[in-house]
């Protein structure tokens, strides 16, 4: 059986697909670039990067199952390795466990939309996207929020002094 294989839909696809999980993996990563708009193109110039290398190894002729797995494989963590500038392996591992687990998750939410939407490739790109930016949005939010309510105190008692951390709270009106 012969199939129609359009390079141009497989690399979009792959394009959207892949910076839906690198949005979610820098997100996760508290990865920060010098501006908004570095970090924008960086991650989209590095999922096109890797869409264009997995097109490429689709295209090799009398490649393995097995071989053509652990291609993609490495050319993803290469990937993470360039986009998101890692220089520790443990960094490294902790980018390749968020990287897979948001593919997992993404994969699961796809699964909430309706049959025939599941069907188009185009709209499970879109929803995709949108999911791991609206995911994005709220954890930098919740991050901030949770930042905003930290603050240093400083503890006196006689000669005693002791700076830690403090959690805001508005302690539901009680009083000392």
């Amino acid at each position: 059986m012969k199939y129609i294989v359009y390079i141009d839909r497989l690399f979009l696809l792959q394009a959207v697909q892949t910076l839906a999980l690198l949005l979610l993996t820098g997100t996760l990563l508290n990865w920060r670039a010098p501006s908004v708009a570095a970090s924008a193109l960086r991650l989209v110039l590095g999922s096109g990067a890797e869409a264009l290398f997995f097109c490429a190894v689709f295209l090799l002729p009398g490649l393995g199952s097995l071989a053509a797995r652990l291609l993609l494989a490495a050319g993803s963590l290469a990937g993470l390795l360039l986009i998101f500038r890692i220089r520790s392996p443990g960094l490294l591992l902790r980018a390749a466990l968020i990287y897979c687990g948001a593919g997992f998750l993404l994969a699961g939410a796809v699964y909430a939309l309706p049959r025939p939407l599941q069907a188009s490739t185009s709209a499970v790109s879109a929803f995709m996207l949108i999911a791991a930016s609206a995911a994005a949005l709220f954890w930098k939010r919740e991050r901030k929020r949770r930042e905003q309510t930290v603050v240093t105190a400083e503890l006196l008692e006689g000669n005693v002094r002791i700076v830690t951390e403090a959690l805001i709270d508005s302690g539901n009106t009680l009083y000392d």
